[in-house]
């Protein structure tokens, strides 16, 4: 945790992302949100902006996650 608010939710959001591609039942949902290109507030590219990240390696971290786990 930072001790900005903000950004600990922010991160928040991608971890849990991150974590629902575990799950079979938010598993589609997180993907589609991984995938989007919106930039609306909240989005995936929104968030990566906010944090100072690169969205493709989030998605490819996310997806060499996702296939150790399938």
């Amino acid at each position: 945790m930072t001790g900005v608010p903000e950004i600990d939710l922010w991160a928040s959001v991608i971890q849990q992302a991150l974590a629902d591609l575990d799950n079979p039942r938010y598993r589609r949902e997180a993907e589609g949100w991984l995938e989007s290109d919106s930039l609306e507030p909240g989005s995936f590219l929104f968030i990566c902006d906010a944090l100072g990240l690169e969205p493709d390696r989030i998605r490819d971290f996310a997806w060499s996650l996702n296939r150790k786990v399938a």
